[in-house]
């Protein structure tokens, strides 16, 4: 590692092989990292919220948006959540989001939002100018989803 530039190797969301990253030493964190008062809050809802989904063994699909999909058939909520990123995946993917300073990310796969919260809470704690693009097939799993991203 030279003086100009840290690099930082992560295998966050995903990437295969791992990202290289490089920051420049002006980098600055803006005070948005996992214990800062003003993001834990959030992010201790996330967790409430992932911990309530968890629990609900209700079916994911319940007809009233159209068919079920292939993998929403036959499946409960607890179990979408169960495929989600785990607490400390998505608090990598929060640190990467603030180290990167994303202004924009497009996640594919939603699931139920998990992920999706994560990376919206490192983004607001930055600044308000940031979007979140999010691809999710099933209306079932949306629903979801955005309930938990309005944390």
């Amino acid at each position: 590692m030279d003086a100009t530039h840290q690099t930082m190797r992560c295998g966050v969301a995903g990437l295969t092989p791992p990202s290289v990253v490089q920051l420049s030493p002006d980098h600055r964190w803006r005070g948005a990292n996992l214990r800062s008062e003003k993001v834990r809050p959030t992010l201790a809802k996330i967790e409430e919220h992932r911990l309530k989904l968890a629990s609900d063994k209700s079916p994911l699909a319940t007809g009233d948006l159209g068919v079920a999909g292939i993998f929403d058939e036959g499946c409960s909520i607890s179990d979408a959540v169960g495929v989600s990123k785990k607490k400390m995946n998505a608090e990598h993917l929060f640190s990467y989001t603030v180290l990167t300073e994303a202004k924009c990310c497009v996640e594919t796969g939603t699931n139920v939002g998990i992920s999706s919260s994560y990376i919206a809470a490192a983004m607001n704690a930055a600044g308000p100018d940031w979007q979140l693009h999010t691809l999710e097939s099933s209306p079932y799993r949306i629903r979801l989803a955005r309930d938990c991203t309005r944390i």
